[in-house]
């Protein structure tokens, strides 16, 4: 495994595919690599499932292709069976797709949606990257690592990392990237605190229950000064405003958040801990408290966390071994000493790697 450090200019690709799972995860590195691509004059198309497009926003269509797929890992035998066929069939469908547009380059941003694309261009003679965004390297990409020309990873180490492993960080979008470019807000006494809430590309019940009634609990001189902005699933809308305000929180309820739009006015962000948020925020200069999802038996939202909390950028509250109480005095505490979260805001960022697309492309170009 090698550290990315390309010591040439790359040359640039005339033609790149980029193939993607359909969570927020794999699609948002993707899109941060297809804008810079795009500037600089590079024809670009989009592989996807269908899942991916609710995270597309206003993006050209004509420019984006969906291959069937479906996981292996989870399921009934029968819906395992029916999505090996779908991943069957999306792989000759990448090949057809492949071998019209002919293209220079194929990067495969992880999840189901990239096996095809990636297994297609290793038949083509169509150079290939594989990128991995976690801390434990994903299914899919298990499949295709060994088949790709290069690996980047964002995590170093990563486990069960294969193939020609080089660390590059993870993708962020140019306009997370400007927001780290500048110093980091520091709250002044008495000014309003900007609290930004995430439960991932779903929401998170466990989210919308303990976090508003760790911040209700707050010292009202704490409480008043709060400006809340929270992602949360429409079921739950209702009950979590009703939270703040119980609590006399001013505090905006949303099922999705812009994160760019929002980044700039948070002091603190609490979230869980998927890949790409911990690298955005990172990127952003943010100082978080992650609150690592638990079901993956490998714990990779723990480990993700783990990374940047041992930079000194942020702190984990695992929900099996924090209270609301606890919850709470550490928001408090990390609010009562601006020093420390502009401490943390800047270990975040001198850990991010904000030119993680410009050194995956330049892998193999």
């Amino acid at each position: 495994m090698s550290d990315s450090s390309p010591g040439t200019s790359p040359v640039q690709p005339r033609k790149v595919v980029l193939a993607a799972g359909g969570t927020a995860g794999h699609v948002f590195p993707a899109l941060a690599i297809r804008e810079m691509l795009v500037d600089q004059g590079t024809d670009v198309r989009l592989y996807c499932d269908d899942r991916a497009l609710a995270y597309l926003g206003d993006l050209d269509r004509s420019s984006v292709d969906v291959v069937a797929s479906g996981g292996l890992v989870t399921g009934s035998i029968r819906k395992r069976a029916t999505n090996l066929a779908k991943l069957i069939s999306g792989s000759f469908h990448a090949r057809s797709l492949l071998k019209a547009f002919e293209p220079d380059l194929v990067i495969g941003l992880g999840g189901y949606a990239s096996v095809g694309p990636v297994l297609a261009a290793r038949q083509l003679g169509i150079a290939s990257v594989l990128h991995e965004q976690n801390s434990v390297m994903g299914a899919a990409n298990k499949v295709t690592a060994r088949s790709a020309d290069a690996v980047a990873l964002t995590f170093d180490p990563t486990e069960g990392a294969r193939g020609d492993c080089h660390v590059t960080g993870n993708p962020s979008r140019p306009a997370i990237i400007a927001i780290g470019q500048a110093p980091y807000p520091t709250p002044r006494a008495e000014g309003h605190l900007g609290i930004v809430i995430m439960g991932g590309s779903q929401g998170a019940r466990v989210v919308s229950d303990r976090v508003p009634a760790a911040l209700g609990g707050l010292p009202e001189p704490l409480r008043t000064r709060l400006r809340v902005t929270h992602q949360a699933r429409p079921e739950d809308h209702d009950r979590v405003a009703a939270a703040y305000a119980a609590a006399r929180i001013d505090a905006t309820v949303e099922p999705f958040i812009d994160v760019p739009a929002v980044l700039p006015e948070a002091h603190l962000v609490i979230s869980r801990s998927g890949a790409t948020t911990v690298c955005d925020l990172a990127v952003a200069r943010r100082p978080a408290i992650y609150l690592p999802l638990l079901s993956h038996k490998d714990l990779q939202q723990v480990k993700n966390a783990q990374a940047v909390v041992s930079a000194g950028g942020a702190i984990i509250c695992r929900e099996d071994e924090t209270d609301t109480a606890q919850l709470r005095g550490r928001i408090a505490s990390l609010l009562e000493d601006p020093a420390r979260l502009t401490s943390m805001a800047d270990a975040a960022r001198a850990w991010s790697r904000p030119n993680a697309a410009r050194d995956i492309v330049a892998l193999l170009t």
